[in-house]
């Protein structure tokens, strides 16, 4: 079993690698789109069917990859927080979560406590949450989130349920796994699938979990556990 020195060494370069992988990639990323374009312009006249294909294969993964970069970072400023942990209003944060949506959805939710957490992380653990379940919600259907919450022995759990598309019980896990989708890239949100991943480092540095319950064409509830300490 490594000791605490070694954990220790073994996240620092986990941290640094995060850092590069997030902010070093931006300038090849940034000369391809560039050199792309100019090599675009250079051709005479006009392209043949089988060049635009090329070139929008060449742009779809450049997007694609721009969006892999930016979650990337996400996930490393996410790891590198210092925020401090403070008592907080789980149920005004959330509220303020419900303002900032755009798409037309029903989110309901009671009295919810109060916790120790970091604010911002908190917001964004609840935001990935909740926009991943408005993703998986087919567009003909408004997207419906209830949020509640009880305390259970030193924990407060936190409960967010969907009438989304749901998730087959085999894929549990692989939903919280990095770059992971179950689903064609342009479908539900056309998202790189790194949300929840998010989500679950956020709980997991506060000595949480999170886990789900699910019936596929059922929707999926997100549970959320919190250990209660003071701030």
């Amino acid at each position: 079993m490594p000791n605490n020195t070694e954990i220790d060494r073994i996240t620092e370069n986990y941290n640094r690698f995060l850092s590069i992988i997030s902010h070093d990639f931006k300038a090849p990323l940034r000369h391809t789109k560039e050199f792309t374009r100019l090599l675009i312009e250079s051709i005479d006249g006009d392209l043949n069917e089988e060049q635009t294909q090329y070139i929008e294969f060449i742009n779809h993964s450049l997007s694609r990859i721009d969006k892999m970069q930016a979650a990337l970072l996400s996930l490393s400023r996410v790891v590198t927080n210092t925020e401090t942990k403070e008592k907080i209003s789980s149920k005004k944060l959330i509220e303020q979560i419900a303002q900032q949506i755009s798409r037309k959805t029903d989110i309901s939710y009671g009295d919810l406590p109060e916790i120790t957490f970091k604010p911002k992380q908190f917001s964004t653990l609840f935001e990935s949450i909740i926009k991943n379940a408005i993703n998986y919600t087919p567009r003909d259907k408004k997207p419906t989130i209830t949020i509640t919450a009880d305390k259970v022995d030193n924990n407060t759990i936190f409960k967010v349920k969907d009438n989304g598309i749901g998730i087959n019980e085999h894929h549990y896990e692989d939903v919280f796994n990095m770059f992971r989708r179950l689903h064609a890239e342009n479908d539900y949100g056309g998202g790189v699938g790194a949300g929840l991943t998010i989500a679950k480092t956020i709980i997991e540095q506060h000595g949480g979990k999170i886990w789900l319950e699910s019936t596929e064409g059922n929707g999926t509830e997100f549970y959320v556990q919190i250990p209660n300490i003071d701030a």
